[in-house]
């Protein structure tokens, strides 16, 4: 029986690393594929007309990352968790997001210079301004409403 109480004991102090490292794993996966359907690269076109298709996919990028953010911030349960945990993901999710869009380049199928020049292009593009807003905010009000 101690045993049990052991792997509890254990659980209870692993959970925030496995909560940090899955939301940086979600939000990552949010990002490519906002980039690989073409929601939040960078077009050519810059106009002020968009169409209603571009405000829903942009809707439900943000929407993704707030939802995430929010569900993780609930389980860390704690805001200076939260906080916390939203950086140590955020920074996480922008690495495995830059080394996921490098990696073409790394195994030679396309140029290495331009698979990195767009990577760091569509990494900064995914990740900021609004998407740290979002997710700050997401984080924050998950743990907030744990703490209630």
């Amino acid at each position: 029986m101690s045993r049990i109480k052991a792997i509890g004991f254990t659980w209870r102090r692993a959970k925030p690393t496995f909560v940090v490292v899955g939301w940086a794993v979600s939000l990552s996966s949010i990002a490519l594929t906002g980039i690989v359907q073409g929601l939040i690269v960078p077009h050519v076109h810059f106009s002020s007309d968009r169409s209603l298709i571009e405000v829903l996919g942009d809707a439900l990028y943000y929407g993704g990352m707030f939802g995430v953010s929010t569900i993780a911030g609930m389980f860390l349960g704690e805001i200076g968790k939260g906080l916390f945990g939203f950086l140590a993901s955020y920074f996480t999710a922008i690495v495995l997001t830059y080394v996921m869009l490098i990696l073409p380049g790394l195994t030679g199928i396309i140029p290495e210079i331009g698979a990195e020049n767009l990577a760091v292009q569509f990494t900064f593009t995914a990740f900021f301004p609004i998407a740290i807003f979002v997710g700050l905010i997401g984080g924050i009000l998950g743990a907030a409403l744990k703490d209630m």
